[in-house]
């Protein structure tokens, strides 16, 4: 049977025919000011590390390593690395054009992100003025979390297969042919192609209720997609892990070890200044949202932001996702407000938007401060004088390190172990991240797990009140420390020779940390 006659674009005022200079203007500020947006957060986020030591793990395997190899907590634990696609990628990029890739590499992900969505915008009847100003009211919440980790592969395969969803949504047949490959690849690339089912799910249900309403029968839109969507849910499971996948992201979406990773904490954990974005975004969802199911009738977007607007305040890292659901449909009702405007001020709402947000982005560039693509590290973040200490005295061992700091530890002395690092939903079970918080807060036991654990030396913040705890343990002692990070090793076997130095004062002090070695090359 052949397909329904595709439902028109409702365009509004100012939004049919030829695009216009300025709207090609406003494309470009947007596409401008969203980027130097996502420019402004450039730095080496510890995931990136982790990202790079599991690539190199997979490549020097041929596959997935399937168990633990980094981690004194536990031995031979299982390793169910569903994001290997995205960290292959990574690792790909860096090992062929150095740090400098991995910021071109964000940098389009950006450009296909925010294309994605005016395209989108602009093919529901979103007036071009009315995208920009949606996408700099949305933009800051997504620009926080794109940061070189897995999770900005699916900040594009969500608005791909968002873009995908409006077509498929107005008549088009095609893009349902498209989505299961989409999901395939999403699959492996980061958990959240659990929402990309629910997402075509959603879009499936709108166009057999559009047909059904519209009279033209609902069964074939049925048919076709249920297809679509057995077929996109079903590609999902063609993954090294096989059905392994399922649980591994099951653990990750309910946020277990939200004691030690702070994005997966509730919203009102957070102070006001971290979270204003989402707070604000929060109420618009709302607004929206209702907006949307009183005057178009669909589930896909009031269903989406609901769903994204609960995870943000039971878990903070989804209001990113928040605010790129909103964007489309925010664009559209404000494009309806703008066509209230009488058409002699309507004429001058493209170019005073255009004025300003060419003043924004210069205001952006001067505030990125960015002149190269050069990628650095934070000493606040990336603990390379004490490491360096560790690699020129020779420490080896297992080391009791910092939660965030263990991804870099891993990825710069493969030869040590650590107690837990970033993997701690694909590798580590609950109770080593209740150990680790133990440890770390100095909590009542802390001395059995440091004890228990075996670790030969510890790295610590400098800010945290260790002195006064581990220097209570007759076998450690403080070897090293700097502004950033202490270092504690214990007198054992396995740091003989480096005790002997020290009781000689033959210890080696790491060489002073300059610009050029901040530079991830």
């Amino acid at each position: 049977m052949a397909d329904p006659p595709a439902q028109p674009d409702v365009r509004r005022s100012g939004t049919s025919g030829a695009w216009g200079a300025v709207d090609w203007l406003l494309v470009v500020l947007t596409t401008v000011a969203a980027v130097l947006l996502v420019d402004r957060y450039r730095f080496v986020d510890p995931d990136l590390f982790m990202n790079l030591f599991s690539a190199r793990d997979i490549v020097a395997a041929g596959g997935l390593p399937g168990v633990d190899t980094h981690s004194f907590a536990r031995e031979q634990l299982p390793w169910v690395d569903y994001e290997w696609l995205a960290r292959v990628i990574q690792y790909g990029i860096y090992r062929t054009a150095g740090g400098v890739g991995l910021v071109l590499m964000r940098l389009v992900q950006a450009l296909l992100v925010v294309g994605a969505l005016v395209v989108a915008a602009r093919r529901i009847g979103a007036a071009m003025p009315a995208v920009g100003v949606a996408v700099l009211m949305c933009w800051p919440a997504l620009a926080h979390f794109f940061l070189l980790r897995a999770r900005a592969f699916s900040f594009v395969m969500m608005a791909l297969l968002l873009l995908l969803a409006v077509f498929y949504r107005r008549g088009q047949r095609w893009p349902g042919w498209l989505m299961p490959p989409l999901m395939l690849v999403w699959a492996n690339l980061h958990g959240a192609y659990l929402l990309g089912v629910v997402i075509i799910g959603l879009v499936v249900v709108d166009r057999v209720l559009a047909d059904w309403r519209a009279g033209r029968g609902a069964r074939p839109a049925i048919l076709r997609g249920g297809v679509v969507l057995a077929a996109s849910a079903a590609v999902t499971f063609l993954h090294p892990a096989g059905g392994g996948i399922i649980g591994a992201v099951a653990r990750t979406m309910t946020g277990t070890a939200g004691t030690s990773v702070s994005e997966w904490q509730p919203i009102w954990e957070h102070p006001f200044s971290a979270t204003a974005s989402y707070l604000l975004l929060l109420p618009l969802a709302v607004v929206v949202g209702a907006l949307w199911a009183v005057r178009h009738r669909e589930l896909l977007w009031p269903l989406l932001l609901a769903g994204m607007a609960l995870e943000t305040v039971l878990h903070v890292r989804f209001g990113a996702l928040l605010g790129l659901a909103l964007v489309v449909p925010c664009a559209r009702l404000l494009s309806d407000g703008l066509d209230r405007i009488p058409a002699r001020g309507r004429r001058w709402v493209g170019p005073a938007l255009a004025a300003g947000m060419a003043v924004l982005c210069l205001v952006f560039v001067w505030v990125n401060g960015h002149r190269d693509l050069k990628l650095r590290m934070d000493p606040a973040w990336t603990p390379l004088a004490a490491v360096r200490f560790i690699q020129d005295n020779d420490l080896q061992g297992d080391v009791l390190a910092e939660f965030d700091w263990s991804a870099y530890l891993i990825w710069a002395m493969p030869e040590s172990r650590v107690f837990i690092d970033g993997r701690w939903d694909t590798v580590y079970p609950p109770e080593v991240d209740e150990e680790w918080t133990r440890f770390a807060r100095f909590e009542e036991g802390w001395p059995e797990v440091l004890r228990g654990s075996g670790a030969t030396a510890v790295l610590l913040r400098a800010g945290r009140p260790a002195d006064s705890h581990i220097l209570t343990l007759p076998e450690w002692g403080k070897v090293y420390s700097d502004p950033y990070a202490v270092v504690y090793v214990r007198a054992c076997e396995e740091n003989g020779a480096f005790m002997a130095r020290l009781a000689a004062g033959q210890v080696t002090a790491p060489a002073p940390i300059t610009e050029e070695d901040l530079v991830l090359r």
